[in-house]
């Protein structure tokens, strides 16, 4: 991250990231447009491209969401510690987590395209999405560490529960 702000010195990297966070959530309009069309009139369902692609885009909207977490508490006027979530925040990340996740799961099992010759890229998803499920547990580790034992204990308490059964996903899927 030091080296990247040496490199774009100057660049505002919150109208950046408001950039890429609008297109991830217009992407993702696009899916939920895309299987409502499915589901409204009974076109070719979604692909394991398109599944995967899905959860691809939440994953990057979760790891983009506890970046400007981080950087906005870590900026001159915090009023707390860097890195640490509010109860809002950290729904937000989990539910992106689980939205994800469950994107995953449906590329692994999705067949592939009508055109695609391939076999299928099962285990490509399969291996996307238990990285993405290692990632939320690394967060909720480093977010119940920048709270600290004097953390809020009903927050702390979610961000391990949560970390416990995504953990327990990652290795049901590993």
């Amino acid at each position: 991250a030091a080296e990247w702000e040496e490199e774009n010195e100057g660049i505002d990297w919150q109208v950046g990231l408001h950039k890429v966070q609008q297109a991830l959530a217009e992407a993702r309009q696009h899916f939920e447009e895309a299987l409502r069309l499915q589901e409204q009139w009974g076109y070719v369902e979604l692909d394991d491209e398109s599944w995967g692609a899905w959860g691809e885009a939440l994953s990057h909207q979760m790891r983009l969401h506890v970046a400007s977490v981080e950087r906005t508490a870590a900026g001159p006027s915090a009023s707390r510690d860097a890195g640490s979530t509010s109860q809002h925040e950290f729904e937000t990340i989990s539910s992106l987590c689980r939205q994800a996740s469950e994107k995953f799961a449906a590329a692994a099992q999705a067949g592939p395209a009508d055109d695609d010759t391939s076999e299928g890229s099962a285990p490509r998803w399969l291996t996307l999405h238990v990285e993405h499920l290692l990632a939320y547990v690394d967060i909720a580790r480093q977010a119940m560490a920048v709270a600290g034992p004097a953390g809020e204990v009903c927050l702390r308490e979610a961000w391990r529960a949560d970390a416990e059964a995504t953990w327990h996903e990652s290795r049901q899927l590993a």
